[in-house]
């Protein structure tokens, strides 16, 4: 509602204020339907919001990691969700690049949480595992980009969170070299 809106509702409700308390039963039924007009009034002069899609719900820490190891070799480092509110995202994370970065399932988010069939509460900080693996001395580069699942369903045979849609991601920059 814009503020000329606002105005005009708040001059309404002054002047409904204004009116005698009514003292009859008759008089009582008057000054309910004009409350209740008025009130349609403001609300049919008042813009329609359009719903936003809601937001993702929760952020990725940092927004880049780095790597340098022997080729051949493995490295871990860890990025942080925290969470806004109850959310399901998607495991393994999705990298796209090189393909010698991945997601271990092996950080908090996924073992303390979705492995057991449950959201990742509102307001929770939790980690994803990202390995590195280069298989030739080079440089790498990849983006780790973790979705949110709008809708899902636990697998019957062992309870783990399945996504059906995703919807909203944030994503973390992935770079490394092989030694």
């Amino acid at each position: 509602m814009d503020g000329e809106a606002r105005l005009w509702m708040g001059k309404c409700v002054c002047v409904l204020m204004r009116l005698q308390m009514p003292s009859g039963r008759e008089e009582r039924l008057k000054r309910f339907v004009l409350i209740l007009a008025s009130l349609t009034v403001t609300f049919a002069i008042a813009p329609l919001d359009v719903a936003a899609a809601p937001p993702v719900g929760f952020t990725l820490s940092p927004s880049s990691l780095s790597y340098s190891t022997a080729a051949g070799t493995f490295q871990y480092q860890l990025v942080t969700v925290t969470t806004m509110r109850p959310v399901v995202i998607q495991n393994p994370a999705t990298v796209t690049g090189d393909n010698v970065f991945f997601d271990t399932q092996t950080g908090s988010c996924w073992q303390s949480y979705e492995a057991l069939g449950n959201r990742i509460p509102a307001h929770t900080s939790c980690t994803i595992q990202v390995g590195f693996h280069p298989t030739a001395v080079a440089s790498y580069s990849a983006a780790l980009t973790v979705y949110r699942c709008t809708s899902w369903h636990l697998d019957p045979t062992n309870g783990l969170i399945l996504c059906d849609t995703l919807d909203g991601s944030r994503s973390v920059n992935l770079t490394g070299t092989g030694t």
